[in-house]
């Protein structure tokens, strides 16, 4: 059975999508249709949940090196890396850390557009933290996906150091192709020079209700497809999706509110960096 072998791991929006899609055009990197099959992590929601289906999204390369999954969750989740070392002892793993002041608020806006997250304004659902954490109002907690310190305590702890390696996203950003020749190196693959993806974009939808129903119709769709025995993917809802989407410009953040995220998460990313050696509001690129 083939499953996965490299692990892009990370917080969300944190460059796990750009880096794998980047990786995926290299020859000897195999990256699925389904970027995160949320297979391992079963404290957490999965979606493959099934060996075999999980394994089926890998069929058909077992002569390449390297098959990407790209799970965000798989570093939120406390049974996820434990689950893949028993499967796959010689597992890879890739983690990104990104500065949760940047990534929280850019976290909002995708929960708002996949109808995640009720409250419009960032601020007010920042406000609402608490009591979501209580119960007492609905939506989102975002601590839960910033905890560093939790998170790479797990990781360094369970993954030897040698099938390991992290970056922040201001190192991918910064300079994307130096992080790319310490991963070929840390592969053990030719270098190959490729331009760094930038996906996951700030965007809204033209029509929210469009894409509701949309996302309501998707699981009738699936079964009947499934029920005629049709297997391919005609690509419209991707055609749909491009075109009821638009790129937006986030406005700056209230200096009050940017200091209240540093406060919240400072003890977090010193852990991390006591930890690993990487701060994830470090703003300078790899060292040369």
């Amino acid at each position: 059975m083939t499953l996965s072998n490299l692990f892009i791991i990370g917080a969300p929006k944190a460059g796990t999508t750009s880096l794998a899609n980047t990786l995926g055009q290299h020859p000897d990197i195999f990256l699925p249709h389904v970027k995160e099959p949320n297979h391992f992590g079963r404290d957490l929601r999965t979606k493959y949940k099934s060996i075999s289906d999980y394994a089926a999204l890998f069929g058909g390369c077992e002569g390449v090196r390297y098959r990407i999954d790209a799970s965000t969750n798989t570093l939120r989740s406390k049974s996820a890396i434990l689950e893949i070392m028993r499967v796959v002892p010689d597992a890879r793993f890739i983690a990104i850390l990104r500065d949760p002041v940047e990534a929280v608020p850019s976290l909002h806006g995708e929960f708002r557009r996949h109808f995640f997250e009720p409250e419009i304004n960032f601020e007010t659902a920042w406000k609402q933290q608490d009591d979501r954490a209580q119960g007492k109002v609905s939506g989102p907690v975002y601590f839960q996906f910033y905890d560093y310190g939790r998170q790479i305590a797990a990781l360094v702890s369970l993954v030897p150091r040698d099938n390991l390696r992290i970056f922040t996203f201001s190192e991918l950003t910064q300079d994307g192709q130096a992080v790319l020749d310490e991963i070929f190196r840390f592969l053990d693959l030719p270098r190959v020079r490729l331009d760094l993806a930038r996906d996951n974009v700030n965007r809204t939808y033209r029509f929210r209700w469009l894409h509701r129903m949309k996302t309501m119709l998707a699981q009738p769709a699936a079964a009947l497809k499934r029920k005629i025995g049709f297997r391919g993917n005609l690509g419209l809802g991707k055609l749909f999706t491009d075109w009821n989407t638009r790129t937006v410009i986030r406005s700056p953040l209230d200096p009050a509110l940017a200091e209240a995220l540093r406060v919240t998460f400072a003890a977090e990313c010193d852990l991390c960096r006591q930890i690993c050696g990487k701060d994830p509001r470090e703003t300078r690129g790899l060292a040369r």
